[in-house]
């Protein structure tokens, strides 16, 4: 028998996301056959869902946050946004009605009332920044501290696993203080972290293969950085698919930004270093344990499009596609 995680052949995956960027509304199919493998019992996990540029009210929204909910019934510690958190221009206040209409009434499931972890899109610095800072919603699940901050979570094993938040948008647009006071910031915060897990979010990608090109700003200042300081996973949104490249000096990238449905999709090419991409809506579910971090796309149908674990101690990251022939 081959290795259940053997990567899946490029034709089958490409054919996939081809027939996804067709149309809006991808044709049902059935569940998939494969998914994440299930933790061992004995064994300290946490998992979280990273969303991004969600933010419309729209049917497309609820029904991906249906599906979040589903996922979420296994148990999730929090939420990840990776920005664009309100269309089109972020919010006026912290009474502003969007938090009710396009947050609170959206992620209302009881499986979802967890932590919700929030960066910033460039929609959102359309608004009131700073009320997206102070917002006590989702009765003070809602956590933005700063425009860009750092939390670290440990598993029951002691194992840590720290997440550093940047407001790419700053990084871009900010100007010259701002930029520099972020980068010095991140190059602080990853260069104390002891955490054996690192992970990096923020909205805009610095590579892609979509609607919009990778930011030229984060590869020549914050990728290198995510080298040096031996980062594992960076995530972002910006581009409205789901998008997972091969890892680059050590550190994998995925893209998350279709939360907002089919209304918000953009059409996803297929690059070289493309090892998963799809559109039409969905997320990302990350499970964590002390040797593994499992990246599951879940699609707009609710369904696994794709799984990919990266692997500590010099072990291959590896995954494979829902649907692929097994062996």
């Amino acid at each position: 028998m081959t290795d259940p995680f053997r990567r899946a052949a490029p034709r089958v995956a490409l054919l996939s996301a081809l027939l996804a960027a067709a149309c809006s509304d991808p044709p049902p199919r059935s569940p998939p056959p494969w998914s994440a493998p299930e933790v061992e019992a004995e064994v300290a996990v946490e998992r979280f869902i990273v969303l991004g540029d969600m933010g419309t009210g729209l049917p497309g929204q609820h029904e991906v946050a249906r599906h979040m909910a589903e996922r979420a019934e296994v148990g999730v510690a929090f939420l990840l946004t990776v920005g664009d958190n309100f269309y089109p221009d972020g919010v006026t206040s912290v009474d502003d009605p969007q938090w009710r209409t396009k947050l609170e009434e959206v992620y209302d499931a009881a499986s979802l009332r967890v932590p919700v972890f929030a960066t910033l899109g460039n929609h959102d610095h359309r608004g009131d920044v700073d009320a997206q800072i102070d917002s006590k919603a989702l009765d003070g699940r809602w956590r933005m501290p700063a425009r860009w901050y750092a939390f670290e979570r440990t598993l029951d094993d002691g194992t840590t696993v720290g997440f550093f938040a940047l407001d790419t948008e700053s990084l871009r647009r900010g100007g010259d203080d701002a930029r520099r006071e972020q980068l010095e910031w991140l190059d602080r915060e990853l260069g104390r972290s002891s955490a054996r897990w690192k992970i990096t979010f923020g909205h805009h990608p610095p590579f892609t293969h979509g609607h919009h090109d990778g930011s030229g700003t984060m590869r020549r200042t914050v990728v290198p950085l995510l080298e040096e300081h031996d980062v594992d996973l960076h995530l972002s949104g910006h581009n409205h698919h789901l998008e997972l490249l091969e890892p680059r000096n050590g550190v994998t990238y995925v893209v998350s930004g279709a939360a907002g449905g089919t209304e918000k999709a953009y059409e996803v090419e297929w690059g070289d270093d493309t090892v998963y991409a799809s559109t039409g809506g969905g997320f990302v579910v990350g499970t964590v344990t002390k040797d593994r971090l499992a990246l599951e796309f879940v699609e707009a149908d609710g369904g696994t499009g794709f799984a990919w674990e990266i692997g500590k101690e010099g072990e291959e990251s590896r995954g494979e596609a829902a649907g692929a022939e097994k062996e």
